[in-house]
């Protein structure tokens, strides 16, 4: 196993809208590896089983540990798992 940490950054990242009329473009944020949180540098993000090419990277945030936002974002998923049993607090 590598002990080699792997550093994220919480990236803006735009996209123009194909064939718009108005020139519009989407807009999002997300957590992305170092190597390629560069300003000015065009990505491609995944959306489940299918890369979406074409994202600009328009801000970078400092580097942060990628555990640890494994962890945030794990943790953050689990809140909206059902439970096994009832609420504790009842149904009210």
């Amino acid at each position: 196993m590598s002990n080699k940490i792997e550093y994220y950054r919480q990236c803006v990242l735009t996209k123009k809208i194909p064939n718009s009329l108005d020139s519009g473009e989407l807009k999002t944020t997300s957590w992305i590896p170092e190597k390629f949180a560069e300003v000015g540098l065009t990505i491609s993000l995944k959306n489940g089983n299918v890369w979406d090419e074409g994202w600009l990277v328009v801000a970078a945030s400092e580097k942060m540990d990628g555990e640890l936002i494994k962890n945030q974002a794990h943790n953050s998923n689990d809140i909206w798992t059902a439970t096994s049993g009832p609420c504790p607090r009842g149904n009210k």
